[in-house]
């Protein structure tokens, strides 16, 4: 499936990109450092952290850096190693899929490497396709 979508457009106050310098370098003609890299390498903040809240309302989605809006979730904030320093990858151990009303598939407990991508630049999910054919 192929979709089309306008996403410059006059609603955006900037695009900001968050890659790994790896992954910077392959869409780049020079030698660009990403935004974030630049913030730690010129020790901008306090803590070399960001976040991103995306709302179902646009107006109230925000991107923080240095520090987590706690007002923005509840419950603890829980760490968790990057595992694969070009796509943001993180480990999960467990996923729950409703697949029909009261049926539920648990994806990732059988695979060693069960890896999320936490991507705030695409409005597509993916998953591997072991996943997907198990939701059908």
């Amino acid at each position: 499936m192929t979709t089309k979508a306008e996403v410059f457009d006059d609603s955006f106050d900037c695009i900001i990109g968050l890659a790994y310098p790896s992954m910077a370098a392959k869409f780049s003609t020079g030698k660009h450092v990403p935004l974030f890299d630049s913030i730690i390498k010129n020790k901008l903040l306090e803590n070399n952290v960001f976040a991103f809240y995306l709302g179902k309302d646009p107006s109230v989605s925000t991107l923080t850096f240095g520090w987590a809006d706690k007002s923005k979730f509840s419950g603890p904030l829980n760490w968790h190693p990057v595992r694969n320093q070009v796509f943001w990858s993180l480990k999960l151990t467990k996923v729950t899929v409703e697949v029909a009303p009261k049926k539920f598939i648990h994806l990732c407990e059988k695979h060693k490497d069960c890896l999320a991508t936490v991507d705030s630049g695409t409005s597509s999910i993916t998953f591997p396709s072991w996943a997907y054919n198990r939701t059908k």
